[in-house]
């Protein structure tokens, strides 16, 4: 709280209620959902190509390779600046 003659500034900054950012849920959501069915789709395909119940860890290693891919180019991007 200011008061005249001692520390601080009158702007009240600190007795503000703070006011809240609502997060986007959308996007995640929707991200979740497509990746969760590419990899059911990979799964499936697996199973149609013949590779029995290989096929799961196959498609969690593309699916692991797709993030890793995404984190590469994430950050390469972000060290150029670019969006």
């Amino acid at each position: 709280m200011y008061h005249p003659g001692g520390f601080g500034t009158n702007d009240d900054f600190f007795d503000r209620p703070m006011k809240k950012k609502k997060s986007k849920l959308a996007v995640p959501i929707l991200c979740m959902v497509a990746g969760l069915s590419l990899w059911g789709l990979l799964f499936y395909l697996g199973l149609r190509m013949g590779f029995g119940w290989f096929a799961w860890p196959l498609g969690s290693l593309f699916f692991l390779l797709a993030f890793l891919i995404f984190g590469v180019i994430s950050a390469c991007k972000q060290k150029t600046g670019k969006k």
